[in-house]
């Protein structure tokens, strides 16, 4: 897979090897607020300065692209029509991916509010992972499935990428699953029952967006 660090990005820098060239760690290192779940610790309005920030800062990027392709922004009527994006978008929420990983993640949702504190303590590494990844499934396949049919090699790249992620969130949430199964008797059944699950998620991800013969 072409190495994609913007959009093949989950988010956990502190484990990434690509950092260096990441311009995501770039802005979040400017931003911090903006990391996912860090907006909580800080002053609303802070963080909505920090927003406006980085949406500021993502126009003027769109616009100078658009002058180096000789592209005039101001000329574009935005491509597709509402109701075309609109049912584009639907569609995609209809997909029988995208639902199964909503299911899943709804599903792992139920089992981190059922665990207990004592487990909360013993297993921190691992309840993190799966309150992590858990999350980022669906919202990669949703992305994924939006770029399936682009034609530029960028936005298949892109896609691919996305699905990637997806498929590699799903099998940590696989290995996070096995471990509380296996330590924890009163969690096994659910757990035995998501870890399935995610396995079928990643498989059908692999199968779906062609990633296995590049894994």
């Amino acid at each position: 897979m072409q190495r994609l660090p913007y959009n093949a990005c989950d988010y956990r820098c502190e484990r990434c090897h690509v950092t260096a060239e990441c311009a995501v760690f770039r802005n979040l290192q400017r931003h911090p607020l903006l990391k996912p779940g860090a907006a909580g610790d800080g002053d609303p309005a802070t963080v909505l300065e920090a927003l406006r920030a980085s949406f500021r800062e993502t126009e003027q990027m769109i616009k100078q692209k658009a002058r180096d392709a000789g592209v005039d922004v101001d000329e574009i009527a935005g491509g597709s029509s509402s109701p075309e994006i609109a049912g584009n978008s639907e569609s995609m929420r209809d997909d029988p991916l995208y639902r199964q990983s909503g299911d899943f993640t709804e599903a792992v949702r139920r089992l981190l509010q059922s665990v207990d504190r004592a487990v909360e303590r013993e297993a921190r590494g691992y309840l993190s992972d799966l309150a992590w990844h858990h999350t980022i499934i669906p919202a990669k396949v949703f992305r994924a499935l939006g770029w399936r049919t682009g034609k530029a090699d960028e936005i298949a790249v892109d896609g691919k990428n996305s699905a990637a992620v997806a498929a590699k969130s799903a099998a940590i949430c696989v290995l996070a699953l096995d471990h509380l199964a296996s330590r924890y008797p009163s969690l096994a059944p659910a757990c035995r029952e998501l870890s399935s699950a995610a396995c079928h998620l990643r498989e059908e991800i692999n199968r779906r967006f062609k990633l296995r013969s590049e894994a």
